[in-house]
């Protein structure tokens, strides 16, 4: 059995979406208030009146305002596009780590797009469409998943927001509201990539633009 006012801030701080309402004064206590009564009652196991989860929230509602912003603004330095791209990807063993290791040595030129990620159990390649026919026909073994048609949107950061909460949830969320498919993301201290699909292409460059010309 809990107290109400534990169930009530334990569900409140689970809900990202009530937590940016508040602190854009969008929420609206009374109707939240409804929406969670019943699983206050079943967090207290007792009838709980709903204006107590009201006056709960309202005291909560100082709290979260008084913390960082959940969708803070990221100022994007640069926009770059990179078309004609693929994916593949390997298990991660021995042998497979090994050829790795020797080719990325002399194939990474210039600004060429080769991005490797090495997760515990695979590694995954995305590169320039021609690099990624040369890495299939480098490698022993065969791949495990092969992607093509895919895009690099990259945005580079004005500033350092390395240690600025939700700085990367900001930027995915601009195309989440579009309902974007984000195949990969790959980053660097200051660069964040969206590996999409190309007919999101568009999509994408205008969902990124709109959020850097947004005021909030």
């Amino acid at each position: 059995m809990m107290r109400i006012s534990d169930s009530v801030k334990e569900i409140l701080l689970e809900d990202s979406f009530a937590i940016e309402a508040i602190q854009r004064g969008l929420l609206n206590l009374s109707a939240y208030a409804k929406q969670i009564h019943k699983i206050v009652e079943e967090k207290t196991m007792k009838p709980v009146a709903p204006g107590t989860i009201v006056v709960t929230l309202a005291r909560l509602t100082d709290m979260i305002n008084t913390q960082p912003v959940f969708h803070p603004k990221v100022e994007i330095a640069s926009l770059n596009v990179t078309p004609a791209l693929g994916e593949v990807t390997y298990e991660k063993n021995e042998k497979n780590v090994a050829e790795l290791t020797t080719y990325s040595k002399s194939i990474i030129k210039g600004k060429e797009f080769f991005a490797v990620t090495e997760g515990l159990y695979e590694i995954t390649i995305i590169c320039s469409e021609n690099v990624k026919n040369a890495v299939i026909k480098y490698f022993t073994q065969n791949p495990t998943v092969t992607i093509s048609g895919l895009v690099a949107v990259t945005v580079r950061f004005a500033l350092d927001y390395i240690e600025i909460p939700n700085a990367l949830y900001s930027l995915i969320s601009a195309l989440a509201t579009r309902h974007i498919n984000i195949i990969e993301v790959t980053s660097t201290y200051k660069e964040f990539s969206f590996v999409i699909r190309q007919n999101d292409m568009e999509k994408t460059v205008r969902a990124l633009d709109a959020y850097s010309r947004k005021v909030i």
